[in-house]
């Protein structure tokens, strides 16, 4: 009951709307960013309810960037943005384009008050509405309404939150092409790897190994940072990528050092250079063992 009244005070005499996204039919894409506001809340206190009071309100500020960019921060970020339905269309779906978002509460306005939407990467991938990499919701809008956006977010890393607006039919239409150009290009790495990989067992030369293991390392390390990981290799261990990664990068630096003082003959000519470099990688090696400690999961 006191979320409904909330909810009317916004109706009746709340936010004034200095920017807006409005939906035509003309359109199918839309970049909500530069209509977006934002209020930042360090403590991780507010609610929904605090948000909708007018002191909360009255703090709220533009983001003035096509993609809402917050840097590395242990505070959650409210955003909150109007969608004005003038097309003849109900169905849309809503894209925040980062995976590493670990946090996402999205609070949609209906006719009843606020409908609530919770996933991020610290969430199983089994849980998100869309079988996807991105988190993606369906926000239906009747024709010649006005809704309101809030979401909360945060994350453990850098936090960047572009905001994308689409009809399901090009929504879907883009996965397909993106999944071409992305399949293509991972399935090059994989050929590449595997060639190699037989010509080590043909021609048993060490360089070849480590160039094998260079390319295995540059593809999981683009599974991780694409949101890939979370979707195809470990759905269902949220979180894992943000462990994995410095550590699949630091072996990736590691692997591509060993085939170029393998591949140039290093220590045959300048045995002090090539004692230095590993000591340079046994030291980023362990570093990236411990980088699961360092990591705060807030």
């Amino acid at each position: 009951m006191r979320r409904l009244v909330l909810w009317l005070a916004v109706l009746m005499a709340g936010p004034v709307i200095a920017a807006s996204v409005t939906l035509d039919d003309q359109q199918s894409f839309y970049q909500l960013g530069t209509a977006a506001e934002f209020l930042v809340d360090p403590d991780w206190t507010l609610t929904l309810d605090d948000v909708l009071t007018k002191p909360h309100q009255e703090q709220f500020r533009p983001v003035q960037e096509v993609v809402p960019n917050f840097g590395f921060s242990k505070s959650a970020y409210w955003l909150r943005v109007p969608i004005i339905n003038h097309s003849t269309r109900r169905d849309w779906l809503f894209e925040i384009g980062w995976p590493h978002v670990d946090f996402i509460d999205l609070y949609w306005q209906t006719d009843k008050g606020f409908s609530h939407h919770q996933s991020g990467a610290q969430m199983k991938f089994s849980e998100r509405e869309v079988d996807y990499r991105h988190f993606v919701f369906f926000l239906p809008i009747e024709p010649k309404e006005t809704r309101w956006l809030y979401l909360r977010v945060g994350a453990n890393s850098t936090l960047q939150v572009p905001m994308r607006w689409w009809t399901p039919v090009d929504f879907f239409s883009q996965i397909v092409a993106e999944q071409m150009v992305l399949g293509i290009f991972f399935g090059m790495l994989l050929a590449l790897a595997l060639y190699n990989l037989l010509l080590y067992f043909s021609m048993r030369d060490k360089s070849t190994l480590y160039y094998v293991w260079f390319v295995f390392s540059m593809i999981l390390f683009f599974a991780s940072v694409n949101g890939f990981g979370n979707q195809y290799l470990w759905p269902e261990s949220p979180g894992l990528d943000e462990v994995l990664a410095p550590l699949i990068l630091v072996n990736g630096m590691v692997s591509f050092l060993f085939f170029s003082t393998s591949y140039l003959g290093i220590s045959q000519f300048h045995l002090k250079l090539y004692h230095w470099l590993l000591l340079v990688a046994v030291m980023a090696l362990s570093f990236s063992a411990l980088s699961p400690i360092w990591i705060d999961h807030g």
